[in-house]
């Protein structure tokens, strides 16, 4: 999955790529990391664009870093930022432009 961030996300073929159906897939990941496959790659792309944005070497506006994560949309990434961090993520914070 962390290979994979910018990629849409297919459930099934993850599945299918690990040998299990769809919902042992679901069930495992709800098992072990109390999550399910989408948030936990939500969670990986919030986690990344942070990274991206935050990096000092950065040249990418936060629109930019947002697609570069996977989200097809700033809206997109701006709800799940807010989901994953508990935070709202202000743009005037990290100095760049959606």
């Amino acid at each position: 999955m962390r290979k994979n961030l910018p990629s849409p996300c297919n459930i099934a073929h993850i599945a299918e790529h690990a040998g299990v159906s769809k919902r042992t897939l679901e069930t495992r990941f709800q098992e072990s990391l109390q999550s399910s496959p989408h948030e936990y790659l939500t969670t990986l792309r919030v986690q990344h664009a942070q990274t991206l944005i935050r990096s000092p070497e950065n040249k990418l506006t936060l629109r930019q870093a947002a697609a570069a994560c996977g989200f097809m949309t700033i809206r997109t990434f701006y709800a799940a930022y807010k989901r994953v961090t508990g935070e709202s993520l202000d743009s005037s914070r990290f100095a760049k432009d959606a």
